[in-house]
């Protein structure tokens, strides 16, 4: 982790975007409660579709 990288949330933390502000920041609510904006080309993510974030949060059968 470099000083960039101090208020970035741990490897696999899961959002729910809030908004995308006029320069492109993608505005999220971290499932640990805080908030941050993600920048295009500065930060990395993986974007997951509902059902697959259902199926995670799913116990298994």
């Amino acid at each position: 982790m470099n000083k960039y990288n101090v208020q970035a949330p741990p490897l696999g933390t899961e959002d729910i975007v809030k908004c995308i502000d006029d320069i492109g920041t993608i505005h999220v609510h971290w499932d640990t409660g805080s908030g941050l904006g993600l920048v295009p080309g500065v930060d990395r993510w993986e974007i997951i579709s509902s059902d697959e974030l259902r199926n995670r949060k799913e116990p298994a059968k």
